[in-house]
């Protein structure tokens, strides 16, 4: 998923799906992702991938996810 910001709701919409290719260029960091979403947590979607984000460095997925797409 890649959000765009759009400034208001209307314009979220009339820019509405779209599927595009995409090249991921540098893999982030699920810590520095949990870092970042922690004071977010509030807010259901960001507490939902921060979430995510820990079930994954507390399992090991996080690792072997950059080591798969040599990130590591």
């Amino acid at each position: 998923t890649v959000d765009i910001f759009k400034p208001s709701i209307s314009k979220m919409k009339k820019w509405g799906t779209r599927y595009i290719e995409i090249t991921v260029i540098q893999w982030g960091s699920y810590k520095r992702s949990l870092a970042l979403l922690k004071g977010r947590k509030r807010y259901r979607h960001c507490y939902s991938m921060y979430m995510r984000c820990k079930h994954k460095i507390r399992n090991g997925v996080a690792i072997r996810e950059l080591q798969k797409h040599g990130a590591l």
